[in-house]
């Protein structure tokens, strides 16, 4: 398939270093770098969303509400 594509400025610029490090031509590594993004694409949305899932700690001893009696507590009086 023939197709004309105008490129923006800052795409044919990384698209002329990429050409640097291959060996092949324009046309060759248009289609490699187009299928590994489709492809990538395509993967990337059958993936499961991470999820966090929280849990209660306990309760440490720390009040976290007061940093600097939290620092103190934890490195004694010289934390300063």
């Amino acid at each position: 398939m023939s197709t004309t594509v105008t490129l923006d400025d800052d795409i044919a610029v990384l698209l002329k270093e990429e050409l640097r490090g291959r060996d092949g031509t324009l046309n060759q590594t248009v289609n490699v770098l187009l299928r590994e993004m489709l492809l990538a694409r395509r993967v990337s949305k059958n993936l499961k969303p991470f999820e966090v899932r929280s849990r209660a700690m306990g309760r440490s001893g720390f009040d976290y509400d007061n940093i600097p009696a939290l620092l103190e507590q934890i490195e004694g009086p010289s934390h300063r």
